[in-house]
């Protein structure tokens, strides 16, 4: 079954992104609020956990 959630979630970062470049930096901390979540929801391949932030 194919499901927009991940395009829609790609565009929302994107988005928040471009935001955050054009000097609108109030925006930042959603963007890393939706990496986190996207990473903790999407980038976990047999139990390994990436770091989120280095």
């Amino acid at each position: 079954m194919v499901t927009p959630v991940l395009a829609i979630l790609a565009e929302t970062f994107k988005s928040l992104n471009e935001c955050r470049r054009a000097g609108e930096g109030r925006f930042i901390r959603y963007a890393q609020l939706l990496l986190a979540w996207f990473h903790s929801h999407f980038w976990k391949v047999d139990k390994v956990s990436y770091r989120v932030f280095s």
